[in-house]
């Protein structure tokens, strides 16, 4: 159960030796139900099958999880279960992230945020990230049928591209003024972005550029230097 592939393990299910309580990953606020007090025989028979449970945090329901492996679909399906032990094929619209121990999205999947009538048909799907602050936005991997890999920012409130998958990386440097720090190509020169305004900050390129504004740029010698920007005009402080 919740078996990863990354190490260390982070214990995912909790027991409370004393009254025998299961609190599950990620938050451990409320106990696992002890027995199922409503489901169909369908839902049973998939309850019998999951391999992923984690509790949603901020509401009485857990989510209970089946990996499809059909190569055309290769994602989770999902139920849910209450406190009570009611188990549900939907919980409505509960504005919340499920992520794992490394930080992809779990839920909402990549078939509630981008749904298939917005993909190519050719398009294979990588981890999804989306961090605090990005709301409806979400950074999706796709792999085209000539095996190229890009990243694009994706707004499922909109039904948009708001930076379309056309980049090898994006790397998110503040999610409240929308700053991304955007890579072309491998390898590549990162260069700053306000997707807020839709506009570059600057024409100046670095071989990277973190969220607290250090860069780095290859000097004429061939070597690395180091000097802090302010990500959100630009400007450079160098010694």
């Amino acid at each position: 159960m919740n078996k990863e592939q990354y190490e260390p393990e982070v214990p995912k299910l909790l027991m409370n030796s004393k009254t025998s309580d299961v609190y599950l990953f990620p938050q451990y606020e409320k106990a696992f139900p002890k027995e199922i007090t409503k489901a169909t025989a369908s839902q049973i028979d998939f309850i019998k099958k999951v391999s992923l449970v984690y509790s949603i945090t901020n509401s009485p329901y857990f989510l209970l999880g089946v990996f499809n492996y059909d190569h055309d679909v290769w994602a989770y399906d999902w139920l849910y279960i209450d406190t009570k032990g009611n188990v549900t094929d939907s919980i409505g619209s509960y504005n919340f992230k499920v992520l794992d121990r490394v930080g992809y999205l779990v839920w909402p999947d990549r078939k509630m945020v981008l749904p298939n009538q917005y993909t190519d048909k050719t398009w294979k799907f990588g981890k999804i990230n989306s961090y605090r602050g990005m709301k409806d936005q979400y950074l999706i991997r796709i792999e085209n049928e000539k095996e190229l890999k890009t990243i694009g920012l994706w707004n499922s409130l909109e039904k948009n591209w708001e930076i379309k998958p056309d980049y090898y990386d994006i790397s998110v440097l503040d999610t409240e003024k929308q700053i991304y720090a955007l890579q072309k190509e491998q390898n590549g020169s990162y260069v700053l972005f306000d997707n807020k305004n839709k506009k570059g900050v600057s024409s100046k390129v670095y071989q990277s550029i973190s969220s607290e504004g250090l860069v780095t740029v290859k000097n004429d010698s061939g070597k690395t230097a180091y000097y802090y920007i302010d990500i959100y005009s630009g400007k450079e402080y160098k010694e």
